[in-house]
């Protein structure tokens, strides 16, 4: 105990004598620890300016620090350092060096002399004792181990705080009287790990095993415990969702195991892990997670559990993610004439199935008539105003989509349009006419006529207008007549159908048009003349005469009796459709023919019959 104590008392000495002061940074090291060691110079006002430092050690120097501006010089047991300054208002000036402490079976001083110039000084370091074995900590598996896994991993944390972990190893045997099977390591900070074969045991087999762990000193530690072999992977259920999910949802699920108390589970969708928990075995979990980063439409969740073998179970279930509400189109119009039903349609769509429509009009609620997606009521008043009409719909996620739109009812004025003719040829004038009958009181002085010849605007007369125009190219048109008031736009309209040869009506054999459209039959007017024949004209003996065959395309009308014809007036046929020049030529050819066969018959008689009476003749009394 003496020995310390005049080591201190030479260094008081020193440092009383010279100003000098050296410590060791740090003061202690463990044994068996290799360490870099500072020798901190305090010349802090000393008596002069050091140019010199020498250490001479009682353990092996393994390295030394060079510095600029000194000459460094190594061997295995002292270092100097020299050529370099230290000036008198340097309060700490380091050296360093790397040495490594011995073996100790208890806490030891070892001295190092220290040279500075002329000045010798002689330093303590303190030696450690390390009377702790390595800790073993977090050994895997350490409870249950997969059946007939060929490659399983295994592994442990040691750790040395005061030294060096020296050595590490795992062994494992049958629990019975099997030989110990050795395990390598790979080690990997304080972490170890390999591969056991455990392929020849089956579920329900037990193994035991042992890691062992030394540190530099040779102070040794070990840790035993047994696996018992699983083959069963765990249960999974899913709970819900099981058809759609929202932003915020509820993922609840169900797991089971054979042996595992405690299983680590994750839920994911379409693959993206959304939370990671660890639940207890043969219980209900629910995990909450918010769905507003992920699309509109189908998806797939699922949950993975996994129990301390490693086994692992899934269960997918396809959903549909609904983060908006119902998307509602409404095709009401804005205005509708009063005393007039108009039905209301509208459109309701989402991802999800629907829990309610709701239409309210004018703080009532109307009777919705459901077609797939189409939703149908039916609105009117008798009042001249402005009603609301709401429609909510909300989906079965509970997302409310409201759609408002005001209806104006307006005077419930009533227009209307007739052609005159409806069948026309191109070219022919057409007549467009109507009227307008008023509800109430009305500034409308005019209405807008679309022809195909365009629009025009046509005054009325009274509660009537008229306009005529000019039938266009073949074809089938839409003749309309309009006015707005009060926003609302009312209208007629009327189909125009032009033809090339267009069928017109005649009046019995005459040939008379007749614009007529009343029926399928037609009766001459009361004062439509009939030609008369000529006063000189005689009859003619009735000569039989094959009419000749009608055109294809002509089928006479359907006629009333008429008055007995004159005897002269020749039966009409398909000819007499050709013209009225062509008519009388024909009557004319007739007469030439009937006088030329009289005046033949008359060459051809006898003389001796002057006394025939030609006249009776004619009249059918002769000969």
């Amino acid at each position: 105990m003496k020995t310390p104590a005049i080591i201190l008392g030479l260094i008081l000495l020193a440092s009383f004598v010279s100003a000098v002061n050296v410590t060791f940074v740090p003061a202690s090291v463990y044994e068996t620890n290799t360490a870099w060691e500072a020798l901190d110079v305090n010349n802090y006002q000393g008596n002069s300016i050091i140019s010199r430092v020498d250490v001479k050690s009682p353990l092996m120097l393994s390295d030394a620090k060079s510095y600029t501006g000194w000459t460094k010089t190594l061997s295995a047991t002292e270092v100097e350092w020299k050529d370099g300054s230290i000036e008198t208002n340097v309060r700490s000036a380091w050296f360093e060096f790397r040495i490594t402490a011995p073996n100790v079976s208890s806490d030891s001083n070892v001295s190092f002399e220290v040279s500075l110039d002329s000045t010798h000084l002689v330093v303590p370091l303190t030696i450690l004792h390390d009377a702790t074995p390595p800790v073993i900590s977090n050994i895997l598996p350490s409870a249950y181990a997969r059946a007939n896994n060929a490659m399983q991993a295994v592994s442990v944390n040691v750790a040395d705080a005061e030294t060096a972990v020296d050595s590490v190893t795992y062994t494992f045997n049958n629990c019975v009287n099997g030989a110990d099977v050795s395990v390598p390591l790979i080690k990997n900070n304080d972490a170890y790990s390999g591969v056991a074969d455990f392929s020849s045991f089956d579920e329900g087999d037990r193994v035991c095993y042992t890691v062992k762990a030394s540190n530099l000193p040779g102070e040794k530690g070990n840790v035993s415990g047994e696996l018992l072999f699983d083959g069963t992977a765990p249960v999974v259920g899913i709970v819900s969702p099981t058809s759609y999910a929202t932003e915020s949802t509820d993922f609840k699920f169900t797991v089971s195991d054979n042996i595992a108390e405690v299983l680590a589970c994750t839920v994911s969708l379409d693959g993206t892990v959304l939370r990671s928990v660890n639940v207890s075995n043969d219980t209900q979990a629910s995990v909450n997670v918010d769905l507003s980063n992920f699309s509109e439409g189908s998806h797939t969740w699922s949950v993975t559990c996994q129990d301390g073998v490693g086994l692992t179970a899934t269960h997918a279930q396809v959903i549909q993610l609904d983060t908006a509400p119902p998307v509602v189109s409404l095709n009401a119009i804005s205005t509708l004439p009063r005393n007039t039903a108009s039905e209301v349609v509208a459109t309701v769509t989402d991802t999800i199935s629907l829990s309610a429509v709701t239409a309210v009009f004018d703080g009532d609620n109307l009777t919705l008539t459901q077609n797939g997606d189409k939703f149908t009521a039916t609105v009117t008043s008798d009042v001249l105003e402005t009603k609301l009409l709401v429609i909510r719909a909300v989906d079965s996620a509970g997302h409310v989509a409201v759609v408002e739109q005001n209806i104006t009812f307006v005077p419930n004025h009533v227009l209307t349009l007739s052609l005159s003719p409806s069948s026309v040829a191109p070219g022919s004038t057409v007549t467009a006419s109507g009227t307008l009958t008023v509800d109430g009181n009305t500034s409308v002085s005019s209405i807008v006529l679309s022809t195909p010849s365009g629009s025009h605007t046509v005054d009325l007369s009274g509660d009537t207008y008229s306009r005529s125009f000019v039938a266009p190219d073949v074809g089938s048109y839409v003749i309309s007549a309009e006015f707005v008031e009060f926003g609302h736009t009312y209208s007629a309209q009327a189909t125009l159908s032009v033809e090339t040869n267009p069928q017109p009506n005649i009046i019995g054999s005459h040939g008379w048009h007749s614009d007529w459209q009343g029926g399928s039959g037609y009766v001459k007017p009361d004062d439509a003349p009939v030609p008369s024949p000529d006063a000189n004209q005689q009859a003619a003996p009735e000569t039989p005469e094959t009419a000749p065959e009608p055109a294809p395309a002509y089928e006479p009308l359907q006629q009333v009796p008429q008055a007995p014809r004159e005897a002269f007036v020749p039966k009409t046929t398909g000819l007499f459709k050709l013209g009225q020049s062509i008519k009388w030529l024909a009557l004319l050819s007739a007469f030439v023919v009937v006088v030329g066969l009289a005046a033949y018959a008359f060459k051809r008689k006898p003389k001796d019959d002057a006394g025939i009476d030609w006249e009776g003749y004619f009249k059918g009394n002769g000969a």
